[in-house]
């Protein structure tokens, strides 16, 4: 997927600590977040353009060629292909730089984007009760939203779960991170056990239906009080194996439970997300 337009990033070499993207230049502030293959800071322009505008950098460290530059390559390229799709986190601009020590070959490359809450800044404290079915309802409505603007470009996002949730008040729910994307009919490169559909965990190809899936499995997990599929009680109150024995039942295809205490229309959608016959 990426191999297309590899060669097609800028690139800057700023003496200073900032980035130039689309000739501005953003400072890195505090760490945000640090995830296995990236990690994202927040960020403003250093020329005090753009009012309070807040901003992202996502920083991923490669050697082209290894699998940290083709996950990061991949984010680029759906980034750019998405632009303006419906209810998905904006990618601003892009660019590769050089690093300054340790061998030539290693480099960075940035990604801009606006800063919008993430999921536990918007939700988690509210995970410990059942939801209320017209917030999951909006959650289901947008994110479904965001994914056929996926699927109508014939990629797969491949990693659908809160995590990669962000939430903009005047937009709605948006859904980011997408250097999972894989092309239709292709096998996942992210397993996230805990949502994703059996298909992506036994490397058969995915589909739209994948990334629903994951979907349903996300909107359970809300309208359950915190609890997976097959969980008795909260999941942070459940050891490791306990979750993990509840997330193997699932994948292996017995069915699902529906949940209790929620509208009989939320409970068919999320049963029709999850390949569910709930009445």
């Amino acid at each position: 997927m990426s191999r297309s337009f590899s060669a097609t990033f800028g690139s800057n070499s700023d003496p200073d600590g900032t980035v130039t993207l689309q000739g501005h230049a953003y400072r890195p502030g505090t760490l945000l977040y640090q995830g296995k293959e990236s990690r994202v800071y927040s960020a403003c322009r250093t020329d005090g353009g753009n009012g309070d505008t807040a901003f992202v950098l996502k920083v991923y460290q490669c050697t082209p060629g290894d699998d940290v530059w083709e996950t990061a390559l991949r984010d680029v390229e759906a980034g750019r292909r998405l632009r303006g799709g419906r209810h998905l986190v904006p990618l601003l601009a892009d660019t590769l730089r050089r690093t300054a020590s340790g061998t030539s070959d290693r480099c960075e490359i940035f990604l801009l984007m606006p800063k919008f809450l993430t999921f536990p800044e918007r939700w988690e404290n509210r995970l410990s009760r059942p939801s209320d079915d017209r917030e999951v309802t909006v959650i289901c409505r947008d994110i479904a939203a965001a994914l056929r603007a996926i699927h109508r470009r014939g990629l797969v996002h491949g990693d659908v779960k809160p995590d990669n949730l962000y939430y903009d008040p005047r937009r709605g729910w948006l859904l980011g991170d997408f250097g999972s994307v894989i092309r239709r009919g292709e096998p996942a490169r992210a397993i996230s056990e805990g949502y994703c559909a059996p298909e992506a965990r036994s490397g058969q190809p995915c589909t739209s239906a994948t990334d629903d899936y994951a979907l349903g499995v996300t909107a359970y997990r809300l309208v359950c009080g915190n609890k997976l599929p097959f969980c008795d009680r909260p999941c942070d109150e459940m050891t490791e194996d306990e979750v993990y024995y509840a997330i193997e039942r699932r994948l292996r295809g017995e069915p699902i439970p529906p949940p209790t205490g929620i509208s009989p229309a939320l409970r068919r959608r999320i049963g029709k997300l999850l390949r569910q016959s709930w009445s």
